[in-house]
């Protein structure tokens, strides 16, 4: 089983969180093209810290579960995972993460309806996470 950290997406995906702390209001802004730089920044980062692969299977696993997965599993929120307030639904986050998706993978192929194979979200965070898995290589 490939473990990924939950809080990659938090990591990369802080231009959502700047955007609604920014402008406080509910919803999905009219124009998604707002967080393209954000995710070319993310884009880039992640590849520079070999984590492109990692945060692609982070993203699809989380879009490819309803609304409800990620309560169950982890007792959270799509927006607390996020640090987003105010608080959104994840039907608005889902379609801010597809647009990330888009943007960064712009070639991707649709995600499996059960989630990339082998990969599980683990709450633990992103420095821990980093230490596991250079420890797991050597």
């Amino acid at each position: 089983m490939h473990k990924i950290s939950l809080y990659l997406l938090t990591h990369y995906t802080l231009g959502i969180s700047t955007y609604y702390v920014r402008h406080p209001v509910e919803g999905v802004p009219t124009d998604l093209g707002i967080f393209d730089a954000s995710a070319a920044r993310a884009r880039e980062e992640a590849d520079n810290n070999g984590e492109l692969d990692d945060l692609k299977l982070a993203l699809d696993t989380v879009l490819s579960h309803d609304d409800d997965w990620l309560e169950e599993q982890f007792g959270m929120e799509l927006d607390e995972v996020l640090g987003v307030v105010p608080a959104q639904t994840d039907t608005v986050l889902h379609a801010i993460l597809r647009r990330y998706r888009e943007q960064m993978w712009p070639g991707a192929g649709p995600i499996p309806p059960e989630g990339p194979p082998g990969v599980e979200l683990v709450d633990i965070g992103v420095e821990e996470w980093r230490r596991q898995r250079a420890a797991s290589r050597s």
